[in-house]
């Protein structure tokens, strides 16, 4: 059973390269500097380009003709864990830096409103922008040394108004993402600590997934927005390398660990809004879902590594949930200016993470402000977001502890805490 254990250690390790954005999406679960400012309350009320990534149904508010857009953003992270006292050992060390790194993000959007019943548009957008590197130090069960990330991500929809109420759209998201990430990971064998390292490199194939929105307007002021988009992730490739000098083992030691994965995120939106000459408001009730089936096959033979020889294994990784709320207001100062604030809050839950070897829940706070200037033909937006993120870790191996040398402990419980930033800027025209 130890070495079962060991080897779901290092198959999770793959799965905790995005962990700061895969507890219920992107860190941020909004796109585009107007949203930011309501937090990403965009469901119902929004009429720019960045709908694509909430609700394409609301393409049909554009104004009559060509726009195109462009967005910037600046992303600050930094990130803190301590750690648990571990029993007979004493306290843990405290890591007071578990992440600091900024990313930059750039947002091409491109639309054309035909007439009152038809719009379409599409977008290229970068998450994790065009190739981001960074060098830190993470929470001891997964010390992140360096790490490069990058995903292209594309979109296309269609808005259509059969009626004046009534606005259809369907869209479709594809993404391609690509990994790699080394790890050092400090293990505490008897009362020695002891350092190991791993190399993950991986590689993630087409990720399509449509989108149905539908925008009701019942009654003068008021709309009902709502949006449902499945997806899959599949064909995602990885090769790890393990390096445990310190316990005996051949610092040139590795293997392939060829990997099949299938990744089905669902979300689903429904939004409440109200707006009328100075003001807009919005409510809206987000479902997020992430279920995997991971395929692992893992070639030990022909390494000296003693008694871990495994082939094929087959691990179902189970969901994860998140519920969110969210609420955004806006004010129009005059004709030509807008101020915004919105707040989100997020619940989330990971349940049988048993990739991870971790259990945790968490509730993430999202505060919004934002100011935009249109000028008709030409205009402009400003969004600041600020994320408050704190969970609490609890391994799920206690009873029976990782053993690699003697008696050794994973250091993975404890208090992981972190608060995120992102500034953006966008600029836009109509044709």
């Amino acid at each position: 059973m130890k070495r079962v254990v060991l080897t779901l250690l290092f198959l999770g390790l793959p799965m905790l390269v995005p962990a700061g954005s895969s507890a219920s999406g992107l860190i941020f679960p909004m796109g585009g500097a107007k949203a930011q400012g309501m937090s990403g309350a965009w469901v119902a009320q929004g009429d720019d380009l960045s709908v694509l990534d909430h609700n394409p149904a609301q393409l049909i508010n554009l104004q009559q003709g060509l726009t195109a857009e462009f967005h910037y953003f600046a992303f600050y992270y930094r990130a803190s864990f301590d750690p648990a006292p571990v029993p007979g050992l004493g306290d843990g060390e405290k890591t007071s830096n578990a992440g600091d790194y900024v990313n930059h993000i750039p947002n091409l959007y491109g639309g054309w409103k035909i007439n009152d019943h038809w719009a379409i548009a599409g977008g290229l957008f970068t998450p994790y922008g065009p190739r981001q590197t960074f060098e830190d130090d993470g929470p001891q069960r997964y010390q992140i040394q360096r790490t490069r990330v990058s995903l292209a991500w594309g979109t296309v929809a269609a808005a259509w108004r059969p009626v004046s109420a009534i606005t259809l759209s369907l869209g479709l998201d594809i993404g391609y993402p690509w990994v790699s990430q080394r790890m050092a990971i400090p293990l505490v064998v008897g009362m020695r600590t002891l350092e190991g390292q791993i190399q993950f490199d991986g590689t993630g194939d087409l990720a399509p997934r449509p989108k149905v929105g539908l925008l009701i307007a019942p009654i003068e002021h008021w709309t009902i927005g709502a949006v449902f988009a499945p997806g899959v992730d599949f064909a995602v490739h990885g090769k790890i390398r393990v390096d445990f000098p310190a316990v005996g083992f051949d610092p040139d030691t590795a293997f392939d660990n060829a990997t099949a994965s299938q990744r089905y995120p669902l979300e689903a939106r429904l939004a409440v809004g109200f707006r009328n000459d100075t003001w807009r408001w919005e409510l809206t009730g987000r479902y997020f879902n992430f279920s995997e089936y991971t395929e692992q096959l893992i070639d030990l033979k022909n390494n000296q590594i003693g008694v871990f020889e495994f082939e094929d294994i087959t691990l179902k990784k189970d969901y994860r949930n998140s519920f969110a709320v969210q609420s955004g207001a806006g004010y129009d100062l005059d004709e030509h200016q807008e101020v915004r604030w919105g707040y989100t809050f997020d619940m989330s839950a990971a349940k049988d993470s048993r990739l991870s070897l971790t259990d945790y829940d968490g509730n993430r706070h999202i505060l919004g402000v934002g100011y935009g200037l249109d000028y008709g033909r030409f205009y402009g937006n400003l969004g600041l977001t600020h994320v408050i993120y704190h969970k609490r870790e609890v391994t799920t191996s206690e009873a029976e502890p990782i053993a690699i040398v003697g008696e050794a402990t994973i250091l993975n419980n404890g208090v992981y805490r972190w608060g995120a930033t992102m500034a953006g800027i966008s600029f836009g025209a109509r044709f």
